[in-house]
């Protein structure tokens, strides 16, 4: 939603998407315009084309029977992972074609992974998940394809609620920087093969230890456990999908 859709409209998007970010609504509850309009204190209008907006985002599903928050679970997790291979794999592909890098992009890049690894160094691990989400968004703007783009913004935030698996395998943050090194590697050698072997392995990894997590942990526990950590106010940062330009 773009930020200039009437100011009424764009808030009451932020701040339900914001609600289903932070697990406020849980997945597969319902969800109705006359309670979040009560809840809210705004009329129902606004409410109404938010929620529109946030189907069309993949965060509330369409059924039969209403609308509900879209579920967590392996098979949805699994779907969004392969579709973001597809993407990021053209994106390193495309970068390297189309000589899009210049050595302040790579420093760039080498800069948010120092981020990522200072901040789990300090047990920081929430603080790294903008970082994580500004390193893949910096390449799907560098691929210079603007559909591509906004496939990738919608994706992201689509993936958003996974990246808190992170917090039951701590390791992972870990992992993600070395991966990360390789793929800069790769883009500053403009090599396509490695780029697009150290992209994908990257990916791979990370689905199969968010699916690692979703097996060992009831979704259920893990939701009230997010709802209980401090910081959610905190994951708002700077790398947020813009809907401004979507």
């Amino acid at each position: 939603m773009k930020k200039n859709s009437g100011t009424m409209n764009y808030q009451a998007y932020t701040t339900i998407k914001n609600m289903i970010l932070r697990f406020e609504l849980a997945p597969g509850q319902n969800v109705s315009d006359f309670t979040l309009a009560n809840q809210l204190g705004i009329s129902r209008t606004p409410v109404r084309e938010a929620i529109n907006f946030l189907v069309r985002d993949g965060l509330i599903l369409v059924t039969e029977t209403g609308q509900v928050v879209s579920p967590i679970d392996e098979a949805d997790l699994v779907d969004l992972c392969e579709t973001r291979e597809a993407l990021e794999t053209m994106m390193v592909r495309l970068i390297i074609e189309k000589k899009c890098l210049v050595p302040e992009d790579i420093a760039y890049m080498h800069s948010l992974n120092e981020d990522i690894s200072k901040k789990n160094i300090s047990n920081q691990i929430h603080l790294t998940f903008d970082p994580d989400e500004g390193f893949h968004n910096f390449i799907a703007t560098k691929a210079g394809n603007r559909r591509i783009q906004e496939q990738f913004k919608i994706l992201q935030l689509q993936m958003r609620r996974y990246r808190y698996l992170t917090l039951i395998d701590a390791r992972r943050t870990e992992l993600t920087v070395q991966e990360h090194e390789r793929v800069i590697a790769a883009l500053e050698r403009e090599d396509i093969t490695a780029a697009e072997t150290a992209i994908r392995d990257h990916l791979r990894i990370t689905v199969d230890r968010y699916k690692s997590a979703l097996s060992r942990v009831a979704v259920n526990d893990w939701i009230n456990l997010i709802r209980n950590i401090n910081f959610m106010q905190s994951f708002q940062g700077s790398n947020e999908i813009r809907e401004d330009e979507t």
